[in-house]
């Protein structure tokens, strides 16, 4: 997420080596990297992969154990840290749904269905693997299909 999305924060952690799940929750917690519990630790790796992987806020409420404004206050603060990675999500849903498909780093396309519903669900969340598992099951198989 790093390298994709530019993000000058998640870049550093990266480039010092540092444990970017310590550096998220430092970021997160407004505390230092030596006082991130393992708690908080663990808190902020479901954070990180969470969002990149198009859990939102009320998913990371229950996956933590949390009430959904905890939550929601642990999105909006990860964002406001990393705002590299909120521009970059931001701008591959808005691609994906101008050109119909989202492409991995290694150019694998996974195409959003035609229809108008379908692609406002599909292309509005983050996460290239879990739109498509929802999407093939309404994409038709063949060309021929209405």
């Amino acid at each position: 997420m790093a390298h994709l999305s530019g993000d000058e924060g998640l870049r550093a952690a990266f480039a010092e080596d540092r444990d970017v799940h310590r550096a998220t929750a430092a970021e997160v917690f407004g505390v230092s990297p030596e006082a991130v519990t393992p708690d908080h630790r663990r808190t902020a790796k479901v954070i990180n992969f969470g969002l990149i992987y198009g859990m939102s806020p009320f998913g990371l409420a229950r996956n933590l154990g949390i009430e959904r404004g905890a939550a929601q206050q642990y999105v909006e603060r990860y964002f406001q840290r990393y705002p590299g990675v909120k521009r970059f999500m931001d701008e591959t849903r808005a691609q994906a749904r101008q050109i119909g498909y989202v492409e991995t780093v290694f150019g694998r396309r996974l195409y959003l269905p035609t229809s108008a519903r379908a692609t406002r669900s599909c292309a509005s969340t983050p996460s290239a693997a879990r739109s498509t598992r929802r999407c093939r099951a309404r994409r038709p198989t063949s060309s021929s299909a209405p």
